[in-house]
């Protein structure tokens, strides 16, 4: 049964992304390839859409994610490159890590011993990446005597290879660069040690968004962008520099059009409260989608005939919105919620401005029953999330 494009919807342009991918790869230069992070549905993009994407048509050879569900459901998918898991693993998990093949992070001794035993079980060898710990204090192992400690202890585990090793950076978007340089140099000292342990890394990673549009000192074998892929460059010192382009509009419908008169009232507890006659339109999706209900009090609007519609009040399912000042309105018209219509533009730094958080927030919690629709070069393509 065909259900359309739902109620709202995402227009993701995959060629965007595309061309995201290969300005960020000439930035880069020879010699080190991009690692693309997916997690938290490919920041709102379509996990396994971007999996298949990236690996079928842009010659990725290895993807992040932040979590084992997050891997198997791209293997599921039919995703065949490597998949790395960035984020600590539970014990719960790792037998499925070893059934799919997936990689993933070590910097304990109890881990390593535990992977290894279910690597032992299921007749495999499992690839894991060291992770430095250079001060996020997340995870990781810090260089000297602990990861010495490590590499000796997994040196005697016959069911594990290193195949990595990986740092993450704390601040590298904010102009001042000094922290992020020390710990590259936390970085180098564990490279260092390792090369003396006789460990040679073939993945070798240091550089999220931020840092691969600036520091090409730590671009080693690959880079980890997430948002950048996307369009997104978080640096506060120089906006988009790469030229990159953002590839999503975000749709809803109006489906429905009365006056509400002077004293009337709109929404759940008398929410909005009109002092003039106005015109109002309902629309087609509301805070059970992901969209924050904040920015409604933040004075948030949407774009309609590309012109702003300022927000009245907001549902789980539904929104309402003044478009007194919008001449010709009809039922059924789009409502651009994230995204270019006409000369204006709602763009996720307006989110950020409003909210007063990371601009990411309002992508990875674009909701399930949103529906994605994919546009290339070859045909459009709608899909669900």
């Amino acid at each position: 049964m065909d259900l359309g494009v739902g109620n709202t919807f995402l227009e993701v342009d995959l060629q965007k992304i595309k061309a995201n991918l290969n300005r960020i790869r000439d930035h880069i230069g020879k010699g080190c390839e991009v690692m693309p992070v997916l997690k938290a549905n490919a920041a709102g993009m379509g996990l396994e859409k971007m999996g298949l994407f990236m690996s079928g048509e842009c010659g990725v050879n290895l993807v992040a994610v932040a979590q084992v569900y997050e891997a198997v459901k791209l293997k599921e998918a039919g995703v065949d490159c490597e998949i790395f898991v960035m984020g600590g693993v539970p014990y719960d998990n790792v037998a499925s890590a070893v059934e799919y093949g997936i990689q993933m992070p070590v910097f304990e001794n109890e881990f390593a011993d535990f992977v290894n035993g279910e690597a032992k079980k299921q007749d495999k060898k499992v690839k894991l990446h060291i992770k430095i710990e250079t001060g996020m204090n997340r995870i990781g192992v810090k260089p000297g005597r602990a990861l010495d400690e490590l590499v000796d202890y997994i040196k005697n585990l016959e069911s594990i290879e290193i195949v990595g090793v990986y740092t993450h950076l704390v601040e590298s978007q904010a102009a001042d660069k000094s922290f992020s340089h020390r710990q590259h140099d936390l970085f180098k000292e564990a490279l260092g040690q390792l090369d003396r342990k006789g460990i040679n890394p073939r993945y070798i990673h240091v550089c999220n968004s931020a840092a691969t549009v600036w520091f090409t000192e730590a671009y080693y074998t690959h880079v980890r962008p997430g948002r950048l892929v996307y369009g997104m460059d978080p640096n506060g010192d120089e906006k988009n520099k790469l030229g990159l382009e953002f590839p999503i509009k975000w749709y809803a419908f109006v489906t429905n059009l009365k006056r509400i008169d002077a004293g009337e009232t709109v929404g759940y507890n008398k929410f909005f409260k009109a002092d003039r006659p106005i015109r109002m339109a309902t629309l087609s999706f509301g805070y059970g989608d992901g969209y924050n209900r904040n920015l409604v009090l933040k004075g948030g609007h949407v774009l309609i005939k590309g012109k702003r519609a300022p927000f009245l009040d907001m549902c789980m399912d539904q929104s309402f919105v003044d478009v007194t000042a919008i001449e010709d309105v009809k039922l059924n018209d789009r409502a651009v919620l994230l995204g270019r219509g006409g000369k204006e533009e709602i763009s996720l730094h307006d989110f950020s401005a409003m909210l007063g958080e990371g601009y990411m927030n309002a992508m990875a919690n674009i909701g399930q029953r949103v529906r994605r629709i994919y546009k290339s070069c070859h045909a459009e393509r709608s899909e669900g999330s």
